[in-house]
C-alpha cells in the first residue's frame, strides 16, 4: 500500500533545505500554523501576538544553540511564504504549550490512549533484519511528513515530523543516532531536536555500539 504521508527529499545548505521543506510543504505548512495558533488561543490562552512574542525570546536561544537550525527555519519560512516568527512558533509549540500549561493549570481532557511502539528481533523475521514501528497519537488535523535529508553541515537525516518543524520527530541519522520520540522531549523539544538532528557530540561512538544489533544504517543517496 502507498504511504499517504509525503515524502521530501532535500540537500543542500541549511537554508536550502529549509526552503525546498518550505516549499514543497507550503499548503501542508499553512494548515498546521492554522491548527496550532488555534489551539495556543483555545487552549491555553495565548494570542498570536503573545505566541510569536515567546517565540521571538527562543529564536535567539536557537540561534545560539544551533545556528543551523535556526537558518533552516528561515529557509522554511522564505520557502512558504510565512513570517519567521510564525515559522519559530511551530518549532516551539511544545514548548509554548506547555510552559502556558504550568501557568494557567492543565485542563482536563478525556482519557486517550498513547503512542505505541514495537520492535521484532532478526530471528523472528524472514528477511532476517532488525524491525522497529511506531505510531504517532495526536492532533488529526496536524499534516505530517516524512523528511530524507543530506546535510552539507552534518549527518544525514531519515525521519518524520510535522510540516514546517525543522527537526525530526522520530527517526535515525546516518551516524545511527535515534531521534527522540515527543513525549521524550517536551520540556526543550525544538532543542533536543536540533542536537539529535546534527550536534550529537558522541554520535559516532554510540553508532559503533548500535551497529552490532541494527546493522549499518545507509541513507538513501538520491
Amino acid at each position: 500500500m502507498k504511504s499517504k504521508v509525503p515524502v521530501l527529499t532535500l540537500k543542500g545548505s541549511p537554508h536550502q533545505i529549509g526552503y525546498d521543506h518550505g516549499k514543497k510543504a507550503r499548503p501542508e505548512i499553512e494548515d498546521n500554523l492554522e491548527v496550532y495558533f488555534r489551539r495556543f488561543k483555545s487552549e491555553t490562552e495565548l494570542s498570536h501576538d503573545v505566541a510569536i512574542s515567546r517565540a521571538a525570546k527562543f529564536l535567539e536561544v536557537i540561534k545560539e544553540v544551533s545556528p543551523d537550525y535556526a537558518e533552516t527555519m528561515k529557509g522554511v519560512a522564505a520557502g512558504s511564504g510565512q513570517e519567521i516568527l510564525d515559522v519559530t512558533a511551530l518549532n516551539v509549540r511544545y514548548e509554548l504549550m506547555y510552559s502556558q500549561f504550568s501557568k494557567i493549570g492543565l485542563k482536563p481532557m478525556p482519557k486517550t490512549f498513547g503512542c505505541t511502539a514495537f520492535a521484532t528481533l532478526p530471528t523472528a523475521v524472514e528477511n532476517g533484519h532488525l524491525i522497529m514501528a511506531q505510531n504517532w497519537d495526536w492532533i488529526p488535523e496536524v499534516k505530517g511528513l516524512f523528511l530524507k535529508v543530506r546535510n552539507e553541515n552534518g549527518p544525514d537525516v531519515l525521519s518524520f515530523t510535522e510540516a514546517g518543524v525543522v527537526g525530526g520527530k522520530i527517526g535515525l541519522n546516518s551516524e545511527r543516532w535515534r531521534t527522540p520520540t515527543t513525549s521524550q522531549t517536551r520540556k526543550n523539544s525544538a532543542l533536543n531536536r536540533s542536537w539529535t538532528r546534527s550536534d550529537c557530540p558522541h554520535s559516532n561512538v554510540i553508532g559503533e555500539f548500535r551497529s552490532s544489533w541494527m546493522g549499518p544504517f545507509e541513507p538513501d543517496k538520491s
